[in-house]
């Protein structure tokens, strides 16, 4: 069974990618893309056992995102949806990312925002341990990681602009679930 993703995710995704670049997926889980990207799609995992549901992992590889099993410069997109937020050392996994990543290459991410998150670790049985980032920290620490083309993408597909577009991404932190970005390795 693979797990559908919010439609304006996977309009940004199939916007930036073109046929013949490849997809490397973080945390890819379900590796719901793969239908779309297909023989241009990588999905790694930290792990290969199935959710606690039944529901099936369909990865390539097995592998901590701090450490990727693959060479430098080897893809166009980067992709990671509600991972981001769960690795231990952001700033070392954005390093593997940048290693991977082919100069020109799009990292996106699609994580919980600060919202979110915060429910998330309100739970009673919740172990929550991660960093707590709102999108516009994400911003900060993407930029800070050397990437390009910095933006901030909001919840509506296509994107508006100007001060619209500002509106969209404040309303999007204080009522929606994701904070949303892309950049460029120069």
């Amino acid at each position: 069974m693979l797990l559908p993703y919010p439609e304006f995710i996977k309009n940004y995704i199939l916007s930036y990618w073109a046929p013949g670049q490849s997809f490397l997926e973080i945390g890819s889980g379900t590796s719901y893309m793969r239908s779309f990207i297909k023989e241009d799609y990588i999905g790694t995992d930290i792990t290969k056992v199935d959710y606690i549901d039944g529901i099936e992992r369909n990865v390539d590889f097995v592998s901590d995102a701090h450490l990727i099993p693959l060479h430098d410069n080897s893809f166009d997109i980067i992709f990671l949806k509600s991972t981001f937020y769960m690795m231990q050392d952001l700033d070392k996994a954005l390093k593997e990312f940048w290693r991977v990543l082919k100069p020109g290459g799009r990292i996106l991410i699609f994580d919980y925002n600060y919202k979110t998150q915060f429910k998330l670790r309100q739970r009673p049985t919740s172990t929550y341990s991660y960093s707590m980032l709102s999108q516009f920290g994400l911003y900060r620490l993407i930029k800070s990681a050397g990437f390009l083309q910095v933006s901030l993408l909001n919840n509506h597909f296509p994107a508006s602009s100007g001060i619209k577009r500002y509106y969209n991404l404040i309303k999007s932190e204080l009522l929606h679930e994701w904070a949303s970005i892309t950049g460029v390795k120069p």
